[in-house]
């Protein structure tokens, strides 16, 4: 039998059983393509979701904060329109006041007083200046809807109107728009006019835009009498104004979900929605607000081109790398398939190397080719009469091969070489190499001289492509950047990458056996745990974050996928973990978060700033003439005993106004750290020592427990005396003793080791009234209070002078009865010893 070029392989032949490897391999790139589209898409969607988060907070306290300004001022300047009396000559010096009040208002385009007829008494402008309009050019506003709705406000109350644009002298001033806050000014029971404070829109939605997180596609302002759409990317007509709901007129679905929900976020038809609610207390009108980011689908779909533009490519090529390899691996095996159905026909015809389904070569002394079969014809695609007595070296081995098989061949017929088995390249009639591992065997007369050796080889070159190919694919994991771990059904690890190892700190034979449990950290709920396992055992993927723990102790988050893997019949043999380390994310999002906190904080600051400054200026004066006036009349000879009582008493009220007002300057202008090195037991004996009388006059017993190896503190002495007096002086006064106990008042210091350094804690407890755990934190905010008299800016300011020093105060109740302040400040002990061998 012959075997010609006619019997090679055809691509139509082996296509079906290339299908067959191409179909599952194509499947389970498409699986993972989907997986790292899924990861990817949920990462960036939330990350867009969390700035459009902060700018519509940001947006919301810009608005509350606004608006409970001009409800203030508003009340302010009624109060004093109805204090000054609208028929005495005082009221002369209303446009005085009111310029001097818009002095420190730059965000108010107009402030007004309109008499209970329409008519404006006060009209203060600026824009472009500080200007009082003059009488002659005062306008009669009874037909505006603000003026008859002030006119119905109750005692308390104020109006808020909707964004419009400002209507001037009849004429619409089309980039004017404006907000409008008005009080009614009253006497007795009466109305006599009403106070109107214009907020210039334009310089608010230029902060809007300029403190948006987000490039966003529009900024929302809804009220129950009108829409704002600020859109910052839109080079013209940046605002609208709308008297109707038109987001719930186009999307009543997404309108009703907004409606229900005070705040959240929505993903609606490929569009992000971010909103919250803002409620003024004591007003009518558009008291009631919602605030809302819009992002449309352009924020998708720039997620999805950047995601294609960087791994499509490299799923394309993996995509060509699996056809190729099941192409190649479809033709070994047919080939494998027709080799067996030769042998099978050639088994009568010959008696040895027919039975062997390798190749098979037999050469003479000379290298010609004496014998081959049908399987070596049909590896190289020769015909019989084209390969016998041909030069085996010259025909079919590649030329850099030729002068070492050369020698191998005279070697072993000369017996300098033992026959055995190697590995070499052969060239087909297309010059296509093929590697076969061929063994050796001598073919000797009776004389026992070798006449010819003979060749049985296996075609092993698919079979080395594969190997390298899954070389490939391992070395794809192992140098992968994100973790790679799998584990057989009960859950024991049995293969880790490289990247779990640098990420976690552990050797593989320190994890391999193991459950992944030995990574949790505590942090994360069992619950979810248990919904991993359950859908693991359904055959279905899991995907999530964990909070895990290295081996050094440090925690870090990843974002998971687990599959399961399965055989052809669908039985799950083991688990695999994609893992993708988000520590560094989660922390930015906290950073996003803390400077979001201190924006804020620092606008309110800004608006006690404001109020301080204003209240010390028109406060500070009278009181001091009220203040001298009264020690000038205490002192008179002739004034009788009640008489000089009553302005002792007066002198201690104002006394206690002058406090009032100094904590409120300290408060808003903290003045600069002069810090040196100090010991913190001295500066507690210093505080202690001070207090001596109102020790004595409460009679309380002070325990003190002092640490007498701390180390020395870098701080501000006079400020820090002055924030522990504080938390000292409140633990003297709230002391209490009873039939069974004296007052007690314990001070305590020692020195505490943790994660973020050494830090140094001084504990205050009193054994007086349990503090209410829910205002252990409301106590530190600004006016407030729970004593019958005082500011409410006690507290305010020892956390403001702890939080300068980088430190942090709590209190909290104590388990039987008082309360405790602690006090936590970074210890500086490697300086302090550097400073005293510098000094030594």
């Amino acid at each position: 039998m012959t075997y010609n070029k006619t019997d090679t392989p055809r691509l139509r032949q082996y296509l079906p059983d290339a299908f067959k490897t191409l179909l599952p391999g194509i499947a389970v790139l498409c699986l993972l393509l989907a997986a790292h589209y899924k990861i990817t898409l949920d990462q960036e969607s939330d990350l867009i979701l969390q700035k459009a988060q902060a700018t519509t907070e940001l947006t919301h306290q810009m608005m509350d904060t606004r608006l409970r300004e001009m409800t203030s001022d508003a009340h302010i300047l009624a109060d004093h329109v109805s204090s000054v009396g609208l028929e005495s000559p005082l009221a002369r010096d209303l446009t005085g006041y009111f310029l001097r009040f818009a002095s420190h208002k730059p965000a108010y385009a107009q402030l007004r007083y309109i008499d209970a007829s329409g008519r404006e008494v006060v009209r203060i402008n600026n824009v472009g200046g500080l200007v009082a309009v003059p009488p002659g050019r005062l306008q009669n506003k009874s037909g505006r809807y603000y003026f008859q709705q002030g006119m119905t406000l109750n005692s308390g109350e104020v109006y808020i109107s909707p964004f419009d644009l400002n209507v001037e002298q009849g004429r619409v001033e089309e980039n004017n728009p404006t907000l409008r806050v008005a009080a009614a000014v009253r006497q007795g029971n009466k109305v006599r006019g009403i106070v109107v404070l214009n907020l210039n829109g334009a310089e608010l939605f230029e902060q809007v835009w300029g403190n948006a997180a987000i490039a966003a596609d529009a900024i929302a302002l809804l009220s129950s009498n009108g829409f704002s759409l600020i859109r910052p990317q839109a080079e013209t007509n940046r605002v609208t104004f709308s008297n109707t709901n038109p987001l719930a007129e186009k999307s009543p679905d997404l309108w009703q979900k907004i409606n229900q929900t005070p705040l959240g976020q929505i993903l609606f038809k490929n569009s992000f929605f971010s909103f919250s609610s803002l409620d003024v207390d004591q007003a009518i009108g558009n008291n009631q607000w919602k605030i809302f980011t819009i992002l449309n689908e352009g924020a998708l779909r720039q997620v999805n081109m950047q995601f294609a533009y960087t791994n499509l490519p490299l799923y394309g090529l993996i995509a060509l790398m699996i056809i190729g390899i099941s192409i190649l691996h479809a033709r070994h095996q047919y080939r494998h398939q027709q080799v067996q159905e030769h042998n099978a026909y050639e088994r009568s015809f010959r008696h040895l190397l027919e039975e062997i389904e390798l190749a098979a070569v037999s050469l003479d002394r000379d290298g010609r080719i004496r014998f081959c079969n049908d399987h070596f014809l049909a590896l190289t695609g020769y015909q019989r009469s084209e390969v016998d007595g041909q030069n085996w070296l010259q025909m079919f081995i590649p030329k850099q091969y030729q002068l070492g098989d050369s020698k191998q061949i005279n070697e072993t017929f000369s017996g300098q070489r033992v026959a055995a088995p190697y590995q070499g390249n052969i060239l087909t009639r297309e010059q296509a190499s093929l590697t076969l591992a061929w063994t050796c065997t001598l073919q000797q007369n009776s004389d026992g001289f070798v006449e010819q050796i003979s060749l049985v080889g296996e075609d092993i070159t698919a079979r080395l492509e594969a190997e390298q190919e899954i070389r490939l694919l391992t070395q794809a994991v192992e140098q992968s950047a994100n973790t790679v771990m799998m584990t057989n059904t009960q859950g024991g690890i049995t293969y880790v990458n490289p990247a779990f190892c640098n990420l976690t700190g552990y050797r593989p034979e320190e994890v391999l056996g193991r459950n992944p449990s030995f990574l949790k950290s505590g942090y994360t709920s069992d619950d979810q745990y248990l919904e991993l396992w359950q859908l693991l055992r359904k055959g279905e993927i899991w995907q999530g974050e964990f909070h895990n723990r290295k081996k050094s102790g440090e925690l870090f988050w990843e974002s998971v996928v687990i599959s399961p893997v399965r055989d052809s019949q669908g039985k799950t043999l083991a688990y695999i973990a994609v893992k993708q380390d988000v520590t560094e994310e989660k922390r930015l999002q906290v950073e996003l978060e803390q400077e979001t906190k201190e924006r804020v904080r620092n606008e309110q600051l800004a608006a006690v700033g404001r109020m301080a400054n204003m209240v010390a200026h028109d406060l500070r004066n009278p009181l001091s003439s009220i203040k001298v006036g009264l020690q000038m009349t205490s002192r008179k000879p002739d004034l009788d005993s009640g008489s000089r009582e009553l302005c002792q008493i007066s002198l201690d009220q104002i006394r206690h106004m002058e406090g009032i007002l100094e904590d409120m300057l300290t408060y808003a202008r903290p003045d600069e750290l002069r810090q040196e090195w100090l010991s913190i037991n001295k500066l507690l004996e210093q505080v202690v020592m001070g207090q001596l009388r109102l020790i004595q006059d409460r009679n309380v017993f002070i325990d003190q427990d002092f640490d007498n190896n701390l180390p020395r503190i870098y701080a501000d002495p006079v400020k820090l005396r002055q924030a522990i007096q504080n938390l000292v002086v409140n633990a003297i006064q709230a002391a209490e003793a009873n039939e069974s106990q004296i007052a007690r008042v314990a001070l305590k210091t020692r020195l505490l080791f943790s994660d973020q350094g050494h830090k140094l804690e001084i504990a205050i407890s009193n054994n007086g009234s349990t503090i209410d755990p829910c205002i252990c934190d409301k106590v530190f905010e600004p006016f407030f209070t729970t004593k019958a008299k005082g500011t409410g800016l006690g507290l305010a300011i020892v956390q403001r002078i702890i939080q300068q020093h980088t430190g942090q105060v709590r209190l909290e109740p104590m388990a039987e009865s008082g309360t405790r302040a602690v006090v936590l400040l970074p210890a500086e002990i490697i300086a302090e010893v550097v400073k005293e061998e510098m000094q030594a």
